[in-house]
């Protein structure tokens, strides 16, 4: 049975509402998202560094383990080389030490704690709740 002409005009009448409610709908939410963007969550770790020349201590006083973790030095200045050093895991309360010659630059050259002072600490890593982050630690 086909619809009557009458029929037809109240259907196509309803598709162009629901057609433009639809739209507006859009619009709205894509300018809420222009003015809202989205930013990446982190976890912001709780951590105690030591650091006595040779070697770095690193105390994870949050109440869940870290994994895969990633340790940089020097990062704050774009001027010198940065070091890295990667560690499985660290426990909750549990505390980290490693020496700086550990710590390697992206052409594998180590960290030379004679020549060198440690200017700040960075931490990322794996945790329960997502990516964590420790912005860095800066000696004087």
């Amino acid at each position: 049975m086909q619809p009557t002409p009458e029929e037809k005009k109240k259907i196509d009448k309803w598709a162009l509402i629901i057609i433009a409610i639809l739209l507006v709908v859009g619009t709205i939410q894509h300018q809420y998202a222009l003015r809202n963007p989205s930013k990446p969550q982190y976890v912001k770790l709780q951590a105690s560094i030591q650091y006595n020349g040779l070697q770095i201590s690193i105390t994870n006083k949050d109440n869940f383990d870290w994994s895969n973790i990633g340790l940089a030095l020097n990062m704050q200045n774009p001027n010198i080389n940065h070091y890295r050093y990667q560690v499985p895991l660290i426990r909750s309360n549990e505390t980290y030490t490693v020496g700086l010659v550990n710590f390697a630059n992206d052409d594998g050259a180590r960290f030379n704690p004679y020549a060198y002072k440690v200017q700040d600490v960075y931490i990322d890593c794996y945790t329960p709740n997502g990516e964590g982050l420790y912005d860095g630690l800066f000696f004087q």
